[in-house]
């Protein structure tokens, strides 16, 4: 008898049940930035804000190759557990995570080596470059936390344990939040503070990871001797492409809306930009959080084979995403100038020109979660090519908007800002269409 609890018979709410804590906790991740972006907006000025956005490029690097493995060999390691093939399954799981220390290892080395460089490279100048580099150095040393923690929103609900999400993310959160408060405001550490809080709350996560997958050996899934399958790694890497390209796509992305603000109005716009990505990180979270969550279940049932329940599963969890999408549209109209004012105060002159951009893009809020769930399913099972197809569009329309359309704006007379803000919607709305036109090819297929 399988006593993994991705066997069950899923209904509407067990499925809430088992994605609610892979979403909490995932949300609570996103936060650690957050709640630095508050404490460093508030206590230590804009231009420290907009430091920390500047070499966030790089972070996205470590969350892009975390994503892809976690994404990527989950839906292999719970397609495994589905045949009821634990061996294999187990010795995925090991394989993966020591190939992710070595990689953790190498970033440790370039980000704290090499911070004045990387910082420089992604355009900081004068005071920004020095802020940049202090955060990037202190940040690097935790690439291996880091990853960890974003691996652990993914497998331990592989492993049946999503409540453990939840649990460990509260610990983390509620660490980085009490150190942000000591390090920045009592000890006046400045941004070092900031990325010691952040780092320190990794690592807490990461010896509960540790912990847990060492000890777990009454579970379904722990470490375990393995056979090192580089076919395995590759097909672990493919299938995760998708989720990678989305990540280093943001990271260029960020770098591109960054070069254009500093150009058309400085630094106000780099830090009103800081305030509205923090936001949109906060959403992306929540639905990628759910995504997380419903992962494992598609590929367990995938492999077992159980078409009644992979159709189930797929249209309810597709009806909360749209849900999530529509009522956090209308959360972020009503109370943009709330939110904003989070990072930025209603006096300052950055702070018109956030309210400004959020009331854009959040029409994006409308499209995101169908988006970032079309490539989780197809991810799930096992389709990569579609995945990574999809991640590629909607990226690169994305991309191809903030290059042209605040040329095409200023061409017609109208303000350019309106042109970069409003680049992320159209790039997500066109990708939206062909997300739902690739739904309907593969809905015999994959039971949609």
């Amino acid at each position: 008898m399988n006593n993994n609890s991705l066997a069950q018979e899923f209904n509407f709410w067990s499925l809430l049940k088992f994605t609610l804590p892979s979403t909490i906790g995932m949300i609570i991740t996103a936060t650690f930035f957050i709640i630095d972006g508050f404490f460093v907006a508030n206590y230590l000025g804009e231009t420290a804000l907009a430091s920390i956005n500047i070499v966030f490029p790089m972070l996205s690097v470590t969350i892009a190759i975390a994503i892809m493995f976690a994404t990527g060999g989950g839906a292999i390691i719970s397609k495994y557990m589905g045949e009821n093939n634990m061996a294999a399954a187990r010795s995925l799981f090991t394989a993966l995570n020591f190939v992710l220390l070595i990689i953790g290892s190498i970033l440790t080395i370039i980000f704290t080596v090499f911070p004045e460089n990387i910082s420089y490279a992604l355009g900081a100048r004068d005071e920004f470059l020095l802020v940049s580099t202090e955060y990037l150095h202190i940040i690097g040393y935790f690439s291996i936390p880091f990853i960890a923690t974003l691996l652990s929103q993914s497998l331990y609900a592989t492993a049946g344990k999503p409540q453990l999400i939840l649990i460990v993310s509260i610990l983390g959160g509620v660490t980085n939040a009490v150190l942000d408060f000591l390090f920045i405001v009592s000890f006046n550490m400045g941004v070092r503070g900031a990325a010691l809080a952040t780092g320190t709350s990794y690592l807490v996560i990461f010896i509960i990871y540790i912990y847990f997958f060492t000890t777990n050996r009454n579970g379904t899934l722990y470490f375990d001797k393995c056979t090192f399958n580089l076919k395995e790694i590759i097909k672990s890497i493919t299938n995760g492409m998708s989720e990678f390209i989305t990540s280093i796509a943001s990271s260029i992305t960020t770098m591109l809306f960054n070069f254009t603000l500093l150009q058309i109005v400085g630094g106000t716009g780099l830090a009103s930009f800081t305030a509205i990505q923090y936001l949109q990180w906060l959403l992306s979270a929540l639905l990628l959080g759910f995504a997380y969550g419903v992962a494992p279940i598609i590929g367990f049932k995938y492999g077992a084979g159980n078409r009644k329940q992979l159709k189930f599963v797929f249209r309810n969890s597709f009806g909360i995403i749209l849900g999530i999408s529509v009522l956090t549209f209308i959360f972020s109209q009503f109370m943009r100038e709330e939110l904003i004012n989070i990072f930025i105060s209603k006096t300052s002159l950055t702070y018109p020109i956030a309210v400004q951009g959020l009331t854009i893009v959040s029409l994006s809020f409308l499209f995101i979660g169908g988006n970032m769930y079309a490539s989780s399913v197809f991810t799930a099972y096992s389709n990569s090519k579609v995945s990574a197809f999809l991640s590629f569009l909607r990226t690169g329309l994305i991309i191809i908007s903030i290059i042209f359309l605040p040329y095409l704006f200023k061409y017609l007379g109208v303000n350019q800002l309106y042109g970069v803000w409003f680049s992320i919607p159209i790039g997500e709305g066109i990708a939206f269409i062909v997300t739902m036109i690739m739904f309907a090819i593969y809905r015999k297929r994959y039971s949609f």
